[in-house]
């Protein structure tokens, strides 16, 4: 459980992630397979793979640090969402409008990687 000066820290935002059409099961181990992951990502920050877990990409490591934690945060609250009853999803459109604010504002991807930041040093590494 986050402590209360973590919750500004953490938006309640939306991350865009690829759901249709994911690649199979298999690692992606080669080139031919990554490049079906690149192209089945097409334009959106995230996918899933099945059996396997998320890829997350971004500009530069803050911005993909950034989203891998809104992109959990989103998950577990779609699965608590999920318990309470049907889930209603955004729009394709309201999600890229969503998204394209984010990239162009830089959103809370600065205040995600200064938690990391506060995080690591509090571990000393």
């Amino acid at each position: 459980m986050r402590r209360a000066a973590e919750a500004d820290l953490f938006p309640r935002l939306h991350l865009p992630l690829r759901r249709a059409g994911a690649p199979g099961s298999r690692l992606i181990s080669d080139r031919q397979r990554g490049a079906e992951m690149v192209k089945t990502l097409g334009p959106h920050r995230a996918i899933i793979l099945k059996a396997h877990g998320i890829v997350v990409v971004g500009r530069t490591v803050e911005d993909m640090t950034a989203a891998t934690y809104i992109l959990e945060d989103n998950a577990r609250r779609a699965f608590i969402s999920a318990t309470l009853g049907k889930l209603e999803f955004l729009s394709d459109a309201a999600m890229e409008e969503i998204e394209t604010e984010l990239v162009a504002s830089g959103g809370p991807f600065r205040r995600i990687w200064r938690l990391c930041e506060i995080e690591a040093a509090k571990a000393g590494t």
